[in-house]
């Protein structure tokens, strides 16, 4: 099977949902519609078509040079185009889409389900429900139950209060609401910049000790992000005096991830397909992950066919604990984000998110949705 295309198409809009304020980004706003957005297809001799999130029109160019005419059958060729694709785009990112379409194609040629492509065995794995505002104690406290009464095991809150009592506040009036059943996960969202400027409040190392310490006292799962993206001495030094799980990495890149996992830096690792060049940096992050004996939790603040491909690793991982899904309705319902598909996976009653058994991905772009080649 030959490769003869590389094309993106577009994604209509069904409806316009609306827009939240994210903790991260302090007087922003997160657009949430039904559809939208854009997929790449890569297409070959035989008729079979891949999918993946949509990449820019460099990209395009960039993979029709390097794919145009390459043979697909087994995952060493995939490995091969990738680290081609790699070298053409002269180490820059944005070439995730590719890549996953790449491994949806491999998976519908073999007609096995990435999950069972990639040796796993599970065909469904928990989720949690990753929260996108800050919000108060009050409307967390009524968002987690609600939550946990449609079956969620797991919930992410934000941490990013002006002063370190009211995050504990916030976490503390969760967890009085929702008892021990279900697990309360911290994000604190200190490494979205590279430099020593992000929006919002900044944490030092005092706050993010004692934001650990107190976070224990409430039995939480982990603290995500709480220093600077590459301070990887003092996200061991963290990792040293408290029992809490430190979890992170969703903004590195591949080779970062030997430095910080070498290092220490994390107990939970969260490295994210759309950031890591794709699928095939993914697993490889996941399998240095496991090598040093921790869990690999992927992060994916998207959602749509980028949340598949994650859904998939993690069905394959024995070291993968949840699967991330951005859930905060009635706006930011998961169900929007994933409506460009014919046969969305859901949540179940226990918490559970059914992996797809298609081959590929496993999940049809609704055709009534797709727009003009471009």
């Amino acid at each position: 099977m030959k490769i003869t295309d590389v094309r993106v198409r577009e994604v209509a809009v069904e409806r316009e949902v609306g827009a939240l304020e994210p903790a991260w980004d302090p007087g922003g706003r997160l657009q949430f519609a039904r559809g939208g957005g854009s997929i790449v297809e890569i297409v070959t001799d035989q008729g079979l078509v891949g999918i993946g999130p949509g990449v820019k029109r460099r990209v395009v160019e960039a993979a029709n040079a390097v794919l145009r005419g390459a043979a697909v059958g087994t995952a060493s060729e995939l490995e091969a185009l990738w680290a081609r694709l790699q070298y053409r785009m002269a180490g820059s990112s944005g070439m995730a889409g590719v890549d996953i379409a790449l491994w949806d194609l491999l998976g519908k040629l073999q007609r096995k389900p990435l999950w069972a492509l990639l040796g796993g065995g599970r065909t469904r794995v928990p989720a949690y429900a990753s929260c996108v505002t800050l919000g108060t104690p009050k409307d967390r406290a009524e968002l987690a139950v609600r939550l946990q009464q449609q079956g969620w095991r797991a919930l992410k809150l934000r941490l990013h209060c002006a002063e370190l009592r009211d995050d504990i506040a916030l976490v503390a009036a969760v967890r009085a609401a929702l008892g021990p059943q279900m697990t309360i996960l911290c994000d604190a969202n200190q490494a979205q910049s590279v430099g020593d400027w992000q929006p919002g409040v900044r944490w030092d190392f005092a706050r993010a000790l004692q934001t650990g310490r107190e976070l224990e006292q409430l039995a939480c799962g982990w603290l995500e992000e709480p220093l600077p993206r590459h301070a990887f001495a003092q996200l061991r030094r963290l990792r040293d005096e408290l029992a809490l799980p430190i979890a992170g990495g969703e903004n590195l890149l591949l080779h970062e991830f030997a430095f910080a996992i070498d290092g220490g830096a994390y107990g939970v690792v969260q490295p994210d397909a759309m950031v890591t060049d794709g699928l095939t940096g993914l697993l490889r992050v996941g399998e240095l992950a496991r090598a040093h004996g921790l869990p690999c939790a992927p992060h994916h603040g998207g959602r749509g066919l980028g949340t598949i491909a994650h859904l998939h690793a993690v069905a394959a991982w024995v070291h993968a604990p949840y699967v991330e899904v951005m859930h905060e309705p009635p706006t930011g319902d998961c169900a929007h984000g994933f409506a460009l598909l014919r046969n969305a996976p859901a949540i179940g009653s226990d918490g559970m998110l059914a992996v797809p058994t298609a081959p590929g991905l496993g999940v049809e772009i609704d055709p009534a949705r797709l727009g003009p080649l471009t």
